[in-house]
C-alpha cells in the first residue's frame, strides 16, 4: 500500500473513532449510567400543576416594585374532554412534538443518540431531543432552565421519574395545560379561545386550526399573528410545516389527507383579534411590559414559562408617570381632533443610559399580544434631517458649518429630482438656523449634496441604528425622510439620544438588571450581551446642532411643543408627503420623547387629513408626556461641553457703523466706529461743507478725537455755530475691497463753547483762515496712537486757535 493512500485512511479512521466513541457514551448513559440520572431525579404531583405560580415583578429606577409580570391565563382541561370534541388536536401536538410518545419511557433513545452524535461530532452543545416528558419535566419541574448537560441530565432523570408515576394520558394533559402558546396565555383552553374564540371542550377545531395550535409553542411569540404582519406571515409559514406532518406517514399515522391538506393550506390563519379583547387579560403598564418579555427572551435568554414561575426581579428604566401619560393621550379622541382614521405612537427613552422610560402602544391597543402600532415603522420626513443632514455637515466641517452659516435655498435639481418647500417659496440665502426653523427642503437638499455627501449621510444613519435598506442610499430619503420602510418612534428616539448625549448613543433598551432568589441564593442573570454604545458625532457637533434645534422650538415649526416652566427643548417637525403622517422629536437633557400620528387609510390621499403635520398634532403628544415625565425635575438648560466655544458668526465685510459727539469739556469731537473683523483697516474723513472730504486718520483703531477744530463763539451779531461732516472708509486687507459709512454730522453752537470772562474777551480778532484738509495720498500712514500722541504733542507747543471767529 502506498502512502498517499494510507494518508487518506487517517481521518476515515478518526472519524470511525469518533463515532464508536459517541456510540460508547450512549451505552455509558443507557446500562452505566441510569441508576446515578435516577437519583438526581425529582418527583411532583401533576396535580398541583395548577398551583404553580411565582410571578416576576418589574422595578423602576428608584427601585419601587410598580408590576407584576408573568401572570399567564390559564383554564384546566382535561385530556379525555378535549379528545370527545377535538380528536386530531391532541394527536397533532405528538405528531409535531413527539412521535414515539406512546413508544418510549419518558426518554427516547434513538433521538437522544441523535442529539449525542451533534453534541459530540458537530461540536453543538445541548442540543434538543426532548421528549414530551421530558417538556414537562424541565420545563414545569426543574428550576434551572440553563441549557448545560448537567441540567440536561437531570431533565432526563425526572422524565424518568414522571413516567414511572404517571401514565401517559396524565403526563400528556398537563403538558398540554401549561405549555405557553404566547399573548400571555398557558394551555390548550385559553389558546385556543384568544385566538378563535372557541372552547375545544364544545367546539370543533378545523385543521388548519388545529395545525396553527400544534405549531405554536416552539416560538410563541415569533408565530403570534397580532404582533405584526411579520409575525403573522411566519404564523402561516409554520402552519404549513405542521400541516405537512400531519399528512405524512412515519412512526405514526398520517392525520390528515393529501386533499385536506391541500385545502388548510387555502384558508386563512382565523385568527381575529376580538378574540384577544374579549378573552385577553388587561392591566396597566402594558405596552412597557410587552417589550421588558421580549427583551428578557432575547438579551436574557429567559423563557416567557420562567417569567411566571422563577420569581425574577426585573430593574427597568420605566418612568411611571410618562407612561401613564403616554398611555392616555395616545388613547383620547382629541389628540387626533377627532379624527377617526389617525393613530398614534411615541416612545421616551434616557439619552444617558438608554434606558426606555415609557412606550406607546397606539390608540387602540389593548394589552399583552396585540400589534403595537404605535411602533409600526412609518416615513419619519423631515425629522430625520438633523440626523442625516445638519449634523453630519457640522461635523464634517469641524463646526464651520455653524447656524449662522449661508446656505442657498433655491430651486435645485440632482438627477432629475427637484424639491420644493412645504409653501413652495424659496428663501433665497439665509442661514442654517432659518434652514432648520422652517424645514426649507430646497436648502437641505444642497447641503446634502454639496456638503455632507449621500454615502456619508448613510452610514452615519446605520450608526445611530435606522433600519435603512439599501434603496435609501439617495438624496430624497435622507434628505427628505422618504425611506423605503420608515422608522418606528423607538428608533428615531434612539438615534436622537445622540444629541442630546454629547454625541454618543447607546442602544435603547428597558432591562438593566434582572436577579432571582432560588435556594435562598441571590443571583444576578447575566446578560447575554449588553447594549451598544457608540460615538456617533463630537460634542461639539450635538451642541451645535442642540443650539439650532432649541430655536426651533422657540420660534420655528415646534413652537406649540415649549413645555410648561419656559424649561428649555429642542427638537424638529416632520411631516411626509401627502400628509400622510406627523411626527416631532423633541429632547431636554434628562429624556427624548419622539411622537407620531399618521393616517391609517389604505386609501389616504382619498381621506386626507390637510392639516396633518408635525407642528399641529404630534407636538401635543410630545408636550403633554414630557411635562408629566419631568414633573418636580429642576428646570436646566443644555450644558456647553468643556471646551467646546459658542459658534461665531462667520465674517461678513460690510460698511462700520459711525458715531461722533462734541466734548464741551475736552473742546474736541470724539469719533468712534464699529470694526466687523481685524483685518480691515479704516481712512477716517472730515468735511465742513458734506461733500468736499478730506483724510484725517489712517489705521486699524475704532476711534480718533478731533481737537483740530474752530469753536465757534458771540460777536455783535449774536451766537454762532459751526459743523463738521465725518465718514469712515473700510478697507479689507486681504481683498482691498472697501466700504464708506454714512455721513454723520456735528453741529457746535456758541452755547456749547467754554465761556470766556468779560475782562478777558478781546476787542476785535484778525481774520481765520479755513483749515484744508490733507488729502489721502498726502496724509501719513500713522498708527492711531502714534497720530494721538503727535497731535498733542503739537498742541502742547502750539496751542490751536480756539478764537470765536466774527
Amino acid at each position: 500500500m502506498d502512502k498517499s493512500r494510507r494518508k487518506t485512511n487517517k481521518p476515515r479512521r478518526k472519524k470511525w473513532k469518533l463515532i464508536f466513541l459517541t456510540l460508547l457514551t450512549v451505552i455509558f448513559l443507557i446500562a452505566g449510567g441510569i441508576t446515578a440520572v435516577i437519583v438526581q431525579g425529582k418527583t411532583f404531583d401533576l396535580d398541583q400543576l395548577g398551583n404553580i405560580q411565582n410571578n416576576s415583578a418589574i422595578y423602576d429606577l428608584d427601585g419601587t416594585k410598580v408590576a407584576e409580570l408573568g401572570n399567564f391565563q390559564r383554564e384546566i382541561v382535561s385530556l379525555s374532554d378535549i379528545k370527545k370534541t377535538n380528536p386530531l388536536l391532541p394527536q397533532a401536538f405528538l405528531k409535531v412534538e413527539d412521535v414515539r410518545y406512546y413508544q418510549h419511557s419518558g426518554i427516547d433513545f434513538y433521538a437522544l443518540g441523535r442529539a449525542v452524535y451533534a453534541n459530540i461530532i458537530q461540536r453543538d452543545k445541548a442540543q434538543g431531543a426532548s421528549t414530551i416528558t421530558m417538556q414537562v419535566a424541565g420545563n414545569v419541574i426543574l428550576e434551572d432552565r440553563r441549557k448545560t448537560y448537567t441540567r440536561k441530565v437531570k431533565e432526563i432523570a425526572t422524565a424518568w421519574n414522571l413516567e414511572q408515576k404517571y401514565n401517559k394520558d396524565q403526563i400528556l394533559e398537563a403538558y398540554l395545560n401549561y405549555i405557553y402558546f404566547g399573548n400571555n396565555v398557558r394551555g390548550i383552553q385559553m389558546a385556543s379561545k384568544i385566538y378563535f374564540g372557541k372552547d375545544v371542550t364544545k367546539n370543533r377545531l378545523t385543521i388548519s386550526e388545529i395545525a396553527f395550535l400544534a405549531g405554536l409553542p416552539k416560538a410563541p411569540e415569533a408565530y403570534n399573528p397580532y404582533a405584526s404582519e411579520k409575525s403573522a406571515q411566519r404564523a402561516i409559514e409554520r402552519r404549513k410545516i405542521v400541516l405537512t406532518e400531519m399528512a405524512e406517514k412515519n412512526e405514526m399515522n398520517a392525520l390528515i389527507t393529501e386533499d385536506e391538506k391541500q385545502k388548510a393550506l387555502r384558508q386563512p390563519l382565523g385568527t381575529d383579534e376580538k378574540y384577544l379583547v374579549r378573552y385577553g387579560k388587561k392591566d396597566g403598564y402594558q405596552p412597557y411590559k410587552q417589550f421588558v418579555l421580549k427583551e428578557l427572551t432575547e438579551r436574557f435568554g429567559i423563557i416567557p414559562s420562567d417569567v411566571e414561575s422563577r420569581g425574577f426581579r426585573i430593574y427597568t428604566g420605566i418612568n411611571t408617570r410618562a407612561q401613564a401619560e403616554t398611555d392616555r393621550v395616545l388613547k383620547q379622541d382629541s389628540t387626533y381632533k377627532k379624527q377617526a382614521i389617525l393613530d398614534g405612537g411615541s416612545a421616551t427613552v434616557d439619552p444617558r443610559t438608554g434606558l426606555i422610560a415609557a412606550i406607546g402602544g397606539g390608540r387602540h391597543y389593548e394589552g399583552q399580544g396585540f400589534r403595537i402600532n404605535g411602533q409600526l415603522p412609518i416615513q419619519p420626513g423631515s425629522a430625520i434631517k438633523p440626523l442625516t443632514v445638519y449634523a453630519p455637515a457640522i461635523e464634517k466641517s469641524g463646526g464651520d458649518i455653524n447656524e449662522y452659516t449661508i446656505i442657498p435655498d433655491r430651486a435645485i435639481t440632482i438627477n432629475g429630482y427637484s424639491p420644493r418647500n412645504y409653501d413652495r417659496i424659496f428663501r433665497g440665502d439665509v442661514p442654517l438656523s432659518e434652514v432648520v426653523k422652517s424645514s426649507l427642503n430646497a436648502a437641505t437638499v444642497w447641503l446634502l449634496d454639496n456638503k455632507v455627501e449621500v454615502a456619508n449621510a448613510f452610514q452615519t444613519a446605520q450608526k445611530l441604528g435606522l433600519p435603512l435598506e439599501e434603496a435609501d442610499k439617495n438624496i430624497a430619503p435622507l434628505a427628505l425622510g422618504g425611506l423605503t420602510k420608515g422608522v418606528s418612534p423607538l428608533q428615531l428616539a434612539q438615534a436622537y439620544t445622540a444629541l442630546a448625549n454629547n454625541g454618543v448613543v447607546i442602544k435603547a433598551h428597558a432591562v438593566r438588571e434582572v436577579k432571582v432568589t432560588e435556594n435562598g441564593v441571590e443571583q444576578s442573570i447575566p446578560p447575554q450581551s449588553e447594549p451598544e454604545k457608540k460615538r456617533v458625532f463630537s460634542p461639539k457637533t450635538a451642541y451645535y446642532m442642540t443650539r439650532i434645534l432649541e430655536q426651533v422650538v422657540e420660534s420655528g415649526t415646534g413652537r406649540s411643543a415649549q413645555l410648561a416652566g419656559g424649561r428649555p427643548a429642542a427638537g424638529k417637525t416632520g411631516t411626509t408627503n401627502n400628509n400622510v403622517a406627523a411626527w416631532f422629536a423633541g429632547y431636554t437633557p434628562q429624556y427624548v420623547t419622539v411622537a407620531m400620528v399618521y393616517n391609517t387609510s389604505k386609501t389616504p390621499l382619498e381621506n386626507r387629513v390637510d392639516d396633518l403635520t408635525g407642528g399641529h398634532y404630534a407636538t401635543t403628544i410630545f408636550k403633554d408626556v414630557m411635562n408629566k415625565a419631568l414633573s418636580g425635575v429642576p428646570v436646566v438648560g443644555f450644558s456647553k461641553p468643556s471646551g467646546v466655544e459658542e459658534p461665531t458668526p462667520p465674517y461678513t465685510f460690510q460698511a462700520p457703523q459711525l458715531q461722533a459727539t462734541y466734548s464741551k469739556e475736552a473742546q474736541a469731537i470724539q469719533v468712534n466706529w464699529s470694526s466687523p473683523s481685524d483685518r480691515v483697516t479704516y481712512q477716517l474723513q472730515r468735511s465742513e461743507d458734506g461733500s468736499n472730504f478730506g483724510t484725517i486718520f489712517e489705521g486699524a483703531g475704532t476711534s480718533y478725537t478731533d481737537q483740530n477744530i474752530q469753536i465757534p463763539g458771540y460777536n455783535f451779531m449774536g451766537g454762532q455755530s459751526k459743523s463738521y461732516y465725518y465718514r469712515v472708509n473700510a478697507i479689507d486687507s486681504q481683498t482691498g475691497e472697501s466700504h464708506t459709512s454714512s455721513p454723520v454730522k456735528v453741529d457746535i453752537n456758541s452755547t456749547q463753547s467754554r465761556p470766556q470772562q468779560p475782562d478777558q474777551r478781546p476787542k476785535s480778532f484778525p481774520p481765520r483762515q479755513p483749515e484744508q484738509s490733507p488729502s489721502n495720498q498726502e496724509r501719513p500712514n500713522r498708527q492711531p496712537n502714534q497720530e494721538n500722541q503727535q497731535q498733542q504733542q503739537e498742541n502742547q507747543q502750539n496751542p490751536p486757535d480756539r478764537r470765536p471767529f466774527p
